[in-house]
């Protein structure tokens, strides 16, 4: 990113920050791991605050993923969802890691990369998947 978008970025987060002054988060998770899930999701889909809220999930021992979501046909499925069996339906998972700094460290890309790879194995039961420290 140019300075220019940087100084830019900054500004709509401070103004967002202002605007969403109130929402409570779950631990672990900071406000600009929210604001990056719902400028995200924008293009994607219309989700309430809540939505994107329960989607933080960044706390120790998270693979390295800050927010998750499954959308289904533009809808985010959620634990008591009803997915019928039809035979076209529109999948997106979204996870993100966020970061305020100027970069990714090596181990949190690697953390990220192990967890992807171990959710996306079909072949991996929840005894045999990959425990992270974080």
């Amino acid at each position: 990113m140019s300075h220019n978008d940087v100084v830019g970025l900054h500004a709509e987060y401070e103004r967002w920050v202002k605007r969403t002054k109130g929402l409570i988060i779950p631990k672990g998770a900071t406000l600009f791991d929210l604001f990056c899930a719902e400028q995200f999701l924008k293009p994607h889909v219309l989700l309430s605050d809540q939505d994107i809220i329960a989607g933080l999930i960044g706390k120790s021992r998270d693979g390295g993923v800050d927010c998750f979501y499954f959308l289904l046909d533009g809808s985010l499925v959620e634990e008591n969802t009803d997915i019928s069996a039809q035979a076209e339906q529109s999948v997106h998972l979204v996870m993100m890691q966020t970061k305020e700094g100027s970069g990714f460290s090596a181990n949190s890309i690697e953390k990220f990369a192990t967890f992807t790879d171990d959710l996306l194995d079909l072949s991996k039961t929840p005894d045999t998947r990959v425990r992270t420290n974080g």
